[in-house]
């Protein structure tokens, strides 16, 4: 297998890992819970947005292992 193919493969696997853990945790009854840490108030808002970044950059991650050259350079 070279390492172009391993790319994807790892890839995929993240991305699929990705999804199930966003649907997991907006399926979650304790989502919609506002977390203070000190003064710092947590709403679902933010929960929200950063489970969405997290599952972009897991699809910007498998999106760039199409983009590895085919005959790299050692």
């Amino acid at each position: 297998m070279n390492r172009r193919t391993l790319f994807r493969c790892i890839s995929l696997l993240m991305l699929v890992v990705a999804v199930v853990f966003v649907l997991c945790a907006m399926a979650c009854p304790t989502c919609g819970r506002t977390i203070y840490i000190g003064s710092l108030a947590i709403g679902s808002d933010v929960w929200h947005a950063c489970y969405a970044l997290y599952l972009a950059v897991m699809v910007g991650c498998f999106l760039f292992s199409f983009h590895y050259p085919k005959n790299r350079r050692r």
